[in-house]
């Protein structure tokens, strides 16, 4: 096995599995586990998974994100996004720190971090001071807030010239103020405050990302044996024919067999659409690499789909898919959450009765139904109610305990008059109730009216 300093490798209870690129040491430390995980990158010390968890979810929450072209990447450490930004390829990038930052241009990023680099250099008695890049990350962070708020030149013009003498040649000298004993106390004060609020905040923000990563995670895999026909429950909700599918994803890395997938339409437009879960084109459904939201289109070359509701013999179908390179897998949070959409191309030779897609957001107390191929039932809905709202995913708690969720990643969750709300994107148990939680539908709704 290579031991080369980026290599990562996972023991797991004597066993060793590598090298392993950083996605891959990532997916398989995500996943629940009974036993504990170690990792190591090349031939450092062997760490607890948990470790290695904690550290992506405070990246995620506090790392630098990218945006070149459109397309976001990222999160990065400070140190690796200043290194992909000499590049020429983001030459015209924009830059945000932490989930909820402002976007900001890339050269005045790189500029205010050179110019905190030396400001630290010089304060360290002249010389070169240890780890200046992980030094100066919070001091920039602030500083790109301001950016684009009213005053933001006058604020970039005063901190610009701290690295600069204490008087110039060409300004004249101007004796500097007092501040008096309590002032200056009623100020630490004020940024202590502030700071511990801070600290509540993203260890807030951790736990949740832990909590959904953890507690909410399903098999993508489901049984091909199981073919037997399915039912609907009567009432309100009645699936038909061509609404519901087993799906086999065809790509440049082989076949992803797994989840769920769903016929969809926007109201008064035409054109039918097949929504499941982006989880669903990568290591999750059994390809050896996890596909981008932004190489869809490139990389998804066809789709076989099996009728749930009739378990006939899969039919393949012709696609166009549809970037939306602002999603991403479940648990990271994204702009549209963890979705994976295509037209189909010939929808007269595929006759569907789609689902409606929901603009609305949905609220806490609302009536919702997963409809979806559950092991050891016969009927395809299964209702729940919404119990929370997490960093932008809706959970909902099933009226149904013990429910097995395996393989229902991308099946839709309708409101009460039938229209697709949300796509689900994990499940699990907690406190004796089965829980799901899934990506609005209000969140790339908008967008994909603009690609109609």
């Amino acid at each position: 096995m290579s031991a080369e300093p980026s290599s990562w490798f996972v023991k797991d209870d004597g066993d060793i599995a590598g090298p392993l690129t950083e996605a891959e040491m990532r997916h398989l430390v995500m996943q629940p586990s009974k036993r504990t995980l170690y990792v190591r990158q090349g031939t450092s010390d062997w760490h607890p998974a948990e470790v290695i968890r904690n550290k992506i979810a405070a990246l995620t929450n506090n790392g630098i994100y990218v945006l070149v072209n459109e397309v976001e990447e990222g999160p990065f450490t400070l140190t690796k996004a200043y290194e992909i930004l000499q590049t020429p390829k983001y030459d015209d990038a924009e830059v945000r720190t932490g989930l909820n930052g402002q976007w900001v241009p890339a050269r005045l990023w790189l500029s205010r971090i050179d110019e905190l680099k030396r400001e630290r250099e010089l304060q360290s008695e002249g010389g070169p001071m240890s780890g200046a890049m992980a030094d100066v990350a919070n001091v920039a962070g602030k500083f790109l807030e301001q950016i684009d708020k009213p005053g933001a030149h006058r604020l970039a013009s005063a901190t610009g010239s701290a690295s600069g003498s204490a008087a110039s040649p060409s300004r004249p000298f101007k004796p500097k103020k007092t501040v008096p004993k309590q002032a200056k106390l009623a100020i630490v004060i004020g940024v202590l405050v502030a700071f511990a609020a801070l600290l509540g905040w993203m260890a807030m923000r951790a736990f949740n990302q832990r909590h959904l990563s953890t507690q909410y995670r399903i098999d993508a895999r489901y049984d091909t044996i199981e073919t037997s026909p399915k039912s609907s429950v009567p009432g309100s909700i009645a699936v038909v024919p061509g609404q519901l599918f087993r799906p086999r994803f065809i790509t440049t890395f082989g076949t992803a067999t797994g989840g769920t997938a769903f016929a969809a339409k926007v109201p008064s437009r035409d054109g039918t659409f097949i929504v499941s879960a982006l989880q669903l084109m990568g290591t999750a459904s059994g390809l050896s690499t996890d596909i981008s939201a932004a190489s869809i289109t490139q990389q998804w070359k066809g789709l076989e789909l099996r009728d749930s509701l009739t378990a006939e013999a899969a039919t393949e179908v012709a696609i166009q898919p549809i970037t939306f390179s602002k999603s991403a897998r479940f648990p990271e949070t994204s702009v549209y959450g963890d979705i994976v959409v295509c037209s189909l191309a010939n929808a007269d030779e595929f006759p569907t009765k789609a689902f409606p897609l929901s603009s609305n957001e949905s609220q806490v107390g609302d009536r919702v139904s997963m409809v979806a191929e559950v092991q050891g039932l016969e009927t395809l809905v299964h209702s729940a109610i919404i119990s929370s709202i997490e960093d932008g995913w809706l959970i909902y708690a099933f009226d149904q305990p013990a429910l097995r969720l395996q393989a229902t990643n991308g099946a839709p969750i309708l409101d009460l008059a039938g229209n697709v709300v949300a796509i689900n994107a994990g499940g699990g148990e907690e406190q004796g109730k089965t829980f799901g939680i899934g990506s609005p539908v209000a969140k790339f709704h908008e967008f994909l009216l603009s690609e109609l």
